[in-house]
């Protein structure tokens, strides 16, 4: 090396002291100067690092690291923050931003006095699921199928045959979530028949066609929808992006993305970007929601009623006056004070079964509302034939 190198690093080392730096090198002082001299005129530069310049160099290596992770965590958060519903809805599925707004005619006059628009409401299908109660209940996705054909025929027959209103202005037909299994639960995820992506794709095909007999029977439909907790993607409930990470939000899309590409006029489905779906039908303003957020946990009748109060007061001071709070979740057919209950699709489960409820047959809701009287008829829309039996005389009494 060279001496004059050797020195000017030396005393780098020494920490400026000329001294120790020579005693360093085993060299006279004098002689570490005139080699000092002599690498200032060559224009050298230290080699080595002053005792703790490696410490603090490291140190500030370890802050910029750790701003750079951090900054990394930004803008991945900002990345998942940019892909909100409307995100998912414009890039991936191509729809906008926002679902079309409820069609015209269900805020006309009637063109008669009849019992209104009727409405069919849908929640708890749990595509998919296996159940196996003996002499209670079995579904399957056979079952499945059969149960929602016959829902729509049902309905068709109770609004064409059973009650002469003449032309309707359209029907209503309202998704209230959990129509998939899903696999939020281990017990669902090693005994259910079908994946959720599979559940989704083959409902889909069964909804189309029973949409497409309404259009011919009614000729416009209009789809509310909302998702439940059964379609979720996670394992615990959440409170951001609940939308498109649920498979219901996704079967809501496929339908509203297969009619818009048709440029099917008769048909218009609202796909919510949040838990709750609000619409309305003449002057009767309906909240759809599925009924596992009404708050405060619970499933007896004042425990909703309180909820449907909550949600009420809540949409209120927003500036929204909601009539009638729809949901599903809970299985059973109940009218408590302010919302309407809906029965399941599957049927009576394992799952009821262990929490000790009373066995309901497979059920779905319909009414109709009316311009100036609102809810009006009702008509329970059972989806299995009961058992054949005698018949016996059309009324009888007894006396004592």
């Amino acid at each position: 090396m060279n001496k004059a190198q050797e020195a000017l690093d030396a005393l780098i080392l020494a920490g400026g002291n000329k001294s120790r730096a020579a005693q360093s090198l085993g060299v006279p002082r004098t002689t570490l100067l005139s080699r000092l001299e002599a690498a200032e005129k060559q224009g050298l530069t230290p080699q080595v690092m002053a005792p703790g310049e490696e410490a603090l160099i490291a140190k500030a290596t370890f802050k910029l690291q750790a701003e750079n992770t951090k900054l990394r965590a930004l803008l991945r958060e900002q990345f998942q923050a940019e892909l909100t519903t409307e995100h998912v809805r414009q890039q991936f599925l191509k729809l906008a931003a926002h679902s079309p707004q409820p069609p015209d005619w269900l805020f006309k006059p009637s063109r008669g006095d009849g019992p209104g628009v009727p409405l069919v409401f849908l929640s708890d299908w749990h595509w998919g699921e296996l159940v196996d109660i003996p002499g209670i209940n079995h579904y399957s996705p056979d079952v499945g199928r059969r149960r929602l054909k016959t829902l729509f025929a049902n309905s068709i027959e109770v609004a064409t045959q059973h009650i002469n209103a003449g032309d309707y202005p359209g029907v209503v037909l309202a998704l209230g979530g959990d129509m998939v299994s899903g696999d939020i639960h281990d017990e669902l995820r090693e005994t259910n028949v079908m994946t959720p992506l599979e559940a989704v794709l083959d409902l889909f095909d069964h909804l189309v066609a029973g949409i497409n007999e309404y259009v011919r029977y009614f000729g416009r439909v209009f789809i509310p929808c909302t998702y439940g907790n059964h379609g979720r993607t996670t394992h615990k409930v959440r409170h951001k992006r609940t939308a498109e990470t649920n498979y219901d939000w996704l079967l809501s899309c496929m339908l509203e993305k297969h009619y818009r590409a048709q440029d099917h006029k008769g048909v218009k489905v609202l796909v919510p970007a949040a838990p709750d779906t609000e619409f309305r039908i003449y002057d009767t303003s309906y909240l759809l929601t599925h009924g596992d957020r009404l708050g405060g946990g619970g499933n007896s009748i004042a425990t909703i009623e309180r909820g449907i109060k909550r949600v009420k007061a809540q949409y209120a001071a927003k500036g929204s006056l909601i009539d009638t709070v729809m949901m599903g979740h809970f299985h059973t057919l109940r009218d408590p004070q302010g919302g309407k209950m809906n029965g399941c699709g599957v049927g009576y489960s394992e799952f009821s079964d262990s929490l000790r409820f009373e066995p309901e047959p497979p059920t779905q809701r319909m009414w109709f509302t009316h311009e100036r009287r609102g809810i009006n008829l009702e008509a329970p829309l059972f989806l299995e034939e009961p058992a054949l039996h005698e018949p016996k005389e059309w009324i009888s009494w007894t006396t004592k």
